[in-house]
């Protein structure tokens, strides 16, 4: 069994009812032998062509599925999708990528021991994209429609006025937008000018026998950098890019040298609005590599990892947090999730996020770093931290390997619940097998 799983185990054997763990046993070991679904045996080149989908173990909700048909790129058209239920035909939106996988949309619930039929053939007219990604060097921005979702800072911003120029950065999100158009990230705060909306660097670490810092700007040791964009794509089921970023020591005897090159691949994909509830998806998968022949150890600290810093006006009255294990503002620090919901009230009503970390992550289910209710109460801050527990050994990163970390946020304005909320974590870790029927 991997070690993420053994890890998983022993700590809820420690802290968990028995129900969690048989849970964990259940689920999240066998999630982690089919996290990524292979290419159908096979190349279909003619259409229409029917495709049936069977839901994982615990069923999904709202979950994008893919498949490898690299003959459709021999086609070349405009592809159009209906998926056959009840007796009536249902348009989807399909996408066929560049590598020859096409993408849809498994919407709505579908339940296990179920099927799912989807028919494919050639279209006429070209469909506007729902999810269009732009940029003019500065940032990528990806837009739902008329509405801004997210936007990718390729230029470096410059601190607030009298600030140390330390504090000029790119390579991080801001606005993270709801579905309403709500802001709900910021940037450079009095408090903590370094916090960057969606940012993920490592905090204490070792290189070439350096101490280098690269969360703390301040501290003049470290900072991550845009490099380049690999890769933009617009569609109607998803829009995204992939963005190459260096995390440099500032402190090298010869000047700035890479210590890591981190391939950021973000993809949102919008969803069906259920209710008073609109919703997007946002896939932030991070592959990182050390830049050199010297590894990279980081060392154990109380935060560093995917953060989280957000709105400004979101306090201990007007939001809250809850983990999957129950936990809340009050006593959620150190522990261990699945996934943390982070909601509070907006000029829409109520937005929020729900994170959601991948089990293949390096110590998953992650330690977890939050303000207390005593700690900034006037603040909100999250951030998985695997590299958080002192009985963890420090992690060490070897040249010539990559480590992937894979974090899902589910971005909605309304309401949601614990439940609501494990399906869809459930949804994120157990992907759909999809049948191609000559």
């Amino acid at each position: 069994m991997p070690d993420c799983v053994l890890e998983a185990v022993a700590y809820m054997d420690r802290t968990a009812s028995p129900r969690l763990i048989v849970l964990t046993l259940v689920v999240v070991a066998p999630l982690v032998f089919i996290w990524s679904q292979p290419a159908m045996p096979g190349t279909p080149d003619s259409l229409p062509m029917k495709l049936l989908v069977t839901p994982g173990l615990w069923g999904h909700v709202d979950t994008p599925v893919s498949l490898a048909v690299p003959g459709l790129l021999r086609y070349g058209g405009p592809l159009a999708m209906e998926e056959e239920r009840d007796g009536k035909t249902i348009p989807t939106p399909c996408q066929l990528t560049d590598d020859g996988r096409l993408y849809w949309l498994l919407s709505g619930v579908t339940r296990p021991g179920t099927r799912r039929t989807y028919f494919l053939r050639a279209a006429t007219p070209e469909v506007a994209p729902i999810v269009a990604v732009a940029g003019d060097g500065k940032y990528l921005d990806v837009s739902l429609g008329e509405r801004l979702a997210l936007r990718y800072h390729c230029a470096e911003i410059p601190p607030p006025s009298g600030a140390s120029p330390l504090f000029a950065r790119s390579a991080f999100i801001h606005p993270l937008c709801s579905p309403s158009g709500e802001v709900l990230t910021e940037i450079q705060p009095p408090d903590h000018l370094h916090h960057l909306g969606i940012f993920a660097p490592w905090t204490r670490t070792r290189f070439e026998g350096r101490q280098v810092d690269f969360w703390n700007l301040g501290a003049g040791q470290g900072t991550v950098r845009f490099k380049s964009v690999e890769k933009t794509w617009s569609g109607p089921v998803s829009g995204g890019f992939v963005v190459v970023q260096e995390h440099v020591d500032l402190s090298a005897p010869d000047g700035p040298k890479a210590a890591l090159v981190e391939s950021l691949e973000v993809v949102v994909y919008p969803l069906p609005a259920h209710g008073d509830r609109k919703a997007y998806l946002v896939d932030y998968i991070s592959r990182q590599r050390c830049a050199t022949s010297s590894e990279l150890v980081l060392e154990k600290y109380r935060y560093g990892g995917f953060g989280y810093r957000a709105r400004a006006d979101w306090n201990s009255k007007n939001s809250r947090m809850l983990t999957s294990e129950g936990k809340t503002r009050a006593d959620a620090n150190t522990t261990r999730c699945r996934w943390c919901d982070v909601s509070g009230a907006t000029g829409a009503g109520r937005s929020g996020i729900l994170f959601m970390g991948a089990p293949q992550n390096a110590r998953s289910p992650e330690p977890i770093r939050v303000w207390p209710l005593d700690n900034r109460p006037d603040q909100l801050f999250f951030n998985f931290c695997p590299v958080q527990e002192a009985t963890q050994e420090e992690m060490r990163l070897a040249p010539g390997v990559t480590y992937t970390f894979h974090y899902r946020m589910l971005v909605y304005d309304g309401e949601i619940g614990a439940e609501e909320a494990d399906q869809v974590w459930l949804s994120f870790n157990d992907t759909p097998q999809v049948q191609v029927v000559r």
